[in-house]
């Protein structure tokens, strides 16, 4: 990451919070005069020189609520979400998050995130504790105050009887419940959720969910995830990504009303074959009795439209993308 000498800081800071702040006059406006937010504008990323753009000028705008990041496998997610966690520096483009510039204030921007990787490193011979200990020190939580934190989310997440087992005993589904308790720690502003339910059982993704439904006010909350119905539970707002781009960001209502009347259904016989020419507009397959059910792109068969939901609206904005119907 470039460092700017302190004779040109102050020029330089005040160009970079006019040019990421003209993408987002609403944020002035709160009760205070700010509205905490982050705004990324025209990010690129490439992990090396002269290969494809993993992230494609990306301008964004995330705000306080639960925010959800979906798309396909090798789309630019979890990138993105390791420069917002300031683990990735990068080079052309602008990152904010409240009233600091990721260029700059990396400590202060650091204090106020909590974030879960998709792969979560543990100290396999601490004890539940210990390790969600040690992370608060790092985070330099007051000793009586991290205390009272790790009990109360260890009971919160139905661990409490394991906070003296060593990691190394847990299932898999308990160590991913372990690694978002540390990132709650020292209840931070931002929270970085990357596949966070991947080894949660049903029961477990349901508390996940009323967890989130309890501290999600004043908090911006980033979950990425390949599971569209976790969105539908969790999210506000949802970003849709591809080949490194933001194809949409915004309203979860919105993005679906945006597929009424664009979606219908067909129903075959379960041993004929799919017709070719709709192969590539089929969004969904499902099988009842004797009967394949098909979902497919068509504003054209307006007698059998159905209610899109949220599934079928994301599928439907990354079709249009590869398609370009």
């Amino acid at each position: 990451m470039e460092n700017f000498n302190n004779s040109n800081e102050a020029v330089q800071r005040s160009e970079l919070h006019k040019k990421i702040w003209s993408i987002a006059d609403n944020v002035r406006g709160a009760v205070d005069g700010w509205e905490y937010m982050i705004g990324i504008s025209n990010l690129n990323y490439q992990y090396k020189r002269n290969a494809r753009k993993v992230l494609d000028n990306i301008s964004l705008e995330i705000k306080q609520g639960v925010y959800g990041l979906v798309g396909a496998n090798g789309a630019g997610k979890t990138t993105l979400l390791k420069i917002i966690a300031t683990l990735l520096p990068f080079d052309n483009g602008d990152l904010f998050i409240g009233d600091f510039d990721a260029k700059f204030d990396l400590s202060k921007i650091r204090s106020q995130i909590g974030y879960v990787p998709q792969k979560f490193e543990f100290f396999e011979m601490l004890t539940v504790y210990d390790f969600l200990y040690y992370i608060g020190l790092n985070k330099q939580i007051p000793s009586e105050e991290l205390n009272n934190s790790i009990i109360y989310w260890l009971n919160k997440f139905n661990l409490v009887d394991k906070q003296t087992e060593q990691m190394k005993s847990l299932s898999g589904g308990m160590k991913q419940r372990v690694a978002i308790i540390q990132s709650l720690l020292g209840n931070p502003k931002v929270l970085i959720l990357d596949e966070p339910t991947v080894g949660l059982d049903p029961i477990e993704r349901l508390r996940f969910k009323n967890i989130i439904n309890e501290i999600k006010k004043d908090k911006i909350i980033i979950i990425s995830t390949h599971i569209i119905s976790d969105v539908s539970a969790l999210c506000d707002t949802i970003g849709i990504m591809s080949d490194g781009k933001i194809l949409y960001s915004g309203a979860i209502d919105e993005l679906i009303n945006e597929a009424k009347g664009k979606i219908s259904t067909l129903v075959i016989d379960e041993n004929d074959n799919i017709p070719e020419e709709i192969m590539d507009r089929v969004i969904s397959i499902r099988r009842f009795e004797n009967k394949i059910y098909l979902k497919v792109i068509s504003e054209e068969n307006r007698d059998n439209s159905v209610t899109p939901d949220l599934e079928d609206a994301y599928f439907l904005r990354i079709k249009k993308e590869v398609l370009d119907i």
